[in-house]
């Protein structure tokens, strides 16, 4: 570890402040940070080893001593919430700090507010989630529960008139693909595999291009869902400001954005925390890797808050919508374009004359250091042209349509706002800093490019400057700065400035003493506490003692 960071030429504390926001931002983190990290009471070394009860009882733990910690320093609301998510881990009042109290605050009338406010803020009541039902979908009208209020003990009586009746949700987790890669990447380099002369030490797994051409991209997409979160949210504080002004018009904006986020991110997220375990071989499964547990918290997040099959669909209306906006705008003599938002702005792409849709982009050749202004352009034909073949046959379509619409679209959204992103980076970082976050983001740009190749050549997006096939190019980009970020991966998650507190994952330390971590934990296991195990006498024993009497006189032991 320490030779891969000597070859880290970047400022780490540049990018780490420019990934939280600002080096006030990063400050206030770290300070949370430490304070948790040194509390007795968030201690995670024997998490692993408690029954369900006993972890129960200790996330009620851990919550009582967040609300001390939170009058003691007089954390605003914002810190709390924060503090809640660094413990990385699902808690029995986070869904009152996250939903329950904001919409209330947000919807309730005044007189509520005057009422019941104070008691909120203060937890004097707590909120939960009840809304939905265990054999119910996306019919809400359709709700089997039913609450009546009852005036004289001022309680809500809750009646389900079927077993289906239920249902709990789990809040998702800040950063999960960056706490993935970091393990992921920080263990590759640690872990050596196989050599080729008897001379040399073995190989670094990482540097296989098997595996860093799976890692490398999602420490790209870690980069630019984090960056993309920060101003998705500036984009949408003055909506929402007006939103609660009366001005509903920017809702069906914002619904088409968040919808679509919401499904891309959830279902990449999860698929990248999946792809970083299966590359760390069987290390990567064990309870202290922590990839298992970061997986299996955060993939209900597919499903709450919207099912993303379901979503996809609402994505896709909005697409649908959005076209027949722009189609009928047709003022060819002008030259002009209808008015496009950021969630339909991919259609800016078909022909300014032909605002049908009927003509297709023009082509793109991809040359190998091909600009992120390119491949954005490619995205967003390759959208437009989705979107317009989906309106086409809008009466015949296949089933997969909707979540190949809603894709897509985000895709292009999203290449929009790295691209953006990208632009305004200079004014907060140095040269060096921008090119590693210029090839960072041109790599998740290809890479998404890769994953869209049915739909770039079945519209002919993509030409070559030879007779080579022009996904060749792609590839061969990819490999290119895969081999550029190589020695800088380290590095690179390092600006995550995750603590070994944090990531709780013996592969994942900063000091790369992956195998004694192991070793130690591996200690803390009831079981290993006594030189014989329990059951050995009544169990073991007497099964190898069966199989001696069973095989006397056949073999000899």
């Amino acid at each position: 570890m320490k030779v891969a960071r000597a070859r880290f030429h970047l400022s780490v504390d540049l990018l780490r402040d420019y990934l939280h926001g600002s080096h006030d931002e990063w400050e206030k983190h770290h300070s949370l940070v430490d304070l948790l990290s040194l509390d007795p009471v968030f201690d995670k070394k024997l998490r692993p080893f408690m029954s369900r009860s006993e972890q129960y009882k200790r996330t009620l733990k851990l919550v009582s001593r967040l609300l001390e910690l939170k009058d003691q320093y007089k954390w605003t609301p914002k810190e709390y919430a924060t503090a809640e998510g660094l413990l990385g881990e699902p808690l029995p009042f986070a869904l009152h700090t996250a939903a329950f109290a904001p919409v209330f605050f947000s919807q309730g009338s005044p007189r509520l507010v005057e009422k019941y406010g104070q008691l909120i803020a203060n937890r004097g009541i707590l909120g939960c989630y009840i809304q939905t039902e265990l054999g119910h979908g996306s019919n809400v009208t359709g709700l089997e529960t039913t609450a009546v209020y009852l005036p004289k003990t001022q309680e809500f009586e809750i009646h389900s008139p079927t077993l289906t009746s239920t249902k709990c949700i789990v809040m998702s987790q800040g950063w999960i693909i960056a706490k993935a890669i970091t393990i992921a990447v920080r263990y590759a380099t640690v872990r050596r595999q196989g050599n080729t002369n008897q001379d040399e030490s073995e190989r670094q797994i990482i540097t296989y291009p098997s595996v860093y051409y799976r890692l490398l991209p999602i420490l790209s997409r870690a980069y630019v869902f984090i960056l993309m979160g920060r101003k998705i949210a500036a984009m949408f504080a003055p909506l929402s400001k007006r939103v609660e002004e009366g001005d509903t018009s920017p809702l069906a904006e914002m619904h088409a954005i968040s919808s679509g986020l919401k499904s891309l991110t959830t279902t990449v997220a999860i698929q990248d925390v999946e792809t970083t375990r299966r590359a760390l071989g069987g290390h990567g499964f064990s309870e202290f890797a922590g990839l298992g547990r970061i997986y299996a918290d955060n993939v209900p997040s597919t499903t709450y808050e919207g099912d993303n099959f379901v979503l996809d669909q609402q994505v896709s209306r909005a697409a649908v919508k959005a076209f027949q906006a722009f189609a009928s705008v047709s003022t060819p003599s002008t030259n002009s374009t209808p008015p496009l938002t950021p969630s339909n702005f991919y259609l800016r792409t078909l022909s300014s004359s032909n605002h049908d849709g009927t003509s297709l982009p023009s082509r793109h050749t991809l040359i190998d250091s091909a600009s992120p202004k390119t491949l954005v352009d490619v995205l967003e034909k390759r959208a437009a042209c989705v979107v317009r073949q989906h309106v086409a046959t809008l009466h015949d379509s296949d089933a997969s349509i909707e979540q190949r619409v809603a894709r897509a679209v985000m895709d292009a959204f999203v290449a929009r706002q790295a691209l953006e992103i990208l632009e305004g980076a200079e004014s907060a970082l140095g040269p060096e800093e921008v090119a590693a976050l210029t090839n960072l983001l041109t790599l998740y740009l290809l890479t998404t490019i890769e994953t869209a190749l049915v739909d770039v050549l079945s519209f002919h997006i993509l030409s070559s400057t030879t007779n080579e096939d022009p996904t060749v190019q792609i590839r061969r980009s990819i490999r290119d700065i895969c081999l550029n970020l190589l020695p800088q991966a380290v590095g690179l998650t390092d600006a995550f400035g995750f603590t070994d507190w944090e990531l709780d994952s013996s592969l994942g330390r900063f000091d790369g003493n992956v195998y004694e971590s192991l070793w130690e934990r591996a200690q803390m296991e009831p079981l290993n506490q006594s030189e014989v195990p329990d059951g050995y006498e009544d169990f073991l024993k007497p099964i190898l003692q069966r199989g001696q009497r069973l095989s006397s006189g056949r073999a000899k032991l």
